[in-house]
């Protein structure tokens, strides 16, 4: 703190911000998200996962199997690619075009399945729409039979610091729980964003 010498208060200093700071960095994402991802997979029975982006590719940094016999080829620890999962979408749709664009390059647009978008101008125009809705969605795009939507977590920067998902099996029977499912992730990536200070202005779209 120091001391105003017109009014004799004290005030505080810019060093609670080097505090504050030092606190900031030793949050551990994966600890601070994980009871907020174990709820999203009581709740709902589905596959949940945490992803970062590693330059070029996404990174499964937490996993949490369904309670089904369907179960996915992902892993903690393993590389994914950003264009044909929803979380890989999430973690592009924050970034301008430019960049985005210079990001993939290195690894271009690999056909996963026959579902997967490898035009440029098309994922220009999906990372849009994710930007703009608050979350994203791959529909058999990385792994057929396999859908999952995706939603970003912000930090007090309001940075895109990760994606939390939720994968379920893509059979017709899901379509009536399609909304359930994505509102839940939604509010699940608030609730942990909100762990590291964001605050959305709209109260509805973290962006």
């Amino acid at each position: 703190v120091y001391r105003d010498d017109t009014t004799g208060t004290f005030q505080l200093s810019f060093k609670i911000c080097e505090l504050s700071s030092l606190i900031l960095d030793r949050l551990d994402l994966k600890y601070i998200a994980r009871p907020s991802l174990e709820a999203l997979n009581r709740e709902t029975g589905e596959t949940v996962h945490l992803v970062i982006r590693d330059w070029s590719r996404g990174v499964y940094i937490d996993k949490i199997e369904s309670t089904h016999a369907i179960r996915t080829r992902s892993t903690i620890g393993a590389r994914t690619y950003l264009h044909s999962t929803a979380t890989g979408k999430v973690l592009l749709a924050n970034l301008a075009w430019a960049r985005a664009e210079e990001i993939i390059a290195g690894v271009g647009l690999p056909r996963r399945t026959p579902h997967t978008i490898t035009d440029p101008d098309v994922l220009q125009q999906e990372l849009s729409k994710v930007a703009q809705q608050g979350w994203g969605e791959d529909r058999e795009e990385n792994e057929e039979g396999i859908n999952c939507i995706a939603a970003p977590l912000i930090n007090y920067k309001r940075v895109v610091v990760a994606a939390v998902s939720i994968t379920y099996p893509a059979l017709e029977s899901y379509n009536e729980r399609v909304d359930e499912l994505r509102n839940k992730v939604c509010e699940t990536a608030r609730i942990i964003s909100q762990h590291f200070g964001y605050v959305s202005d709209t109260g509805t779209n973290l962006w």
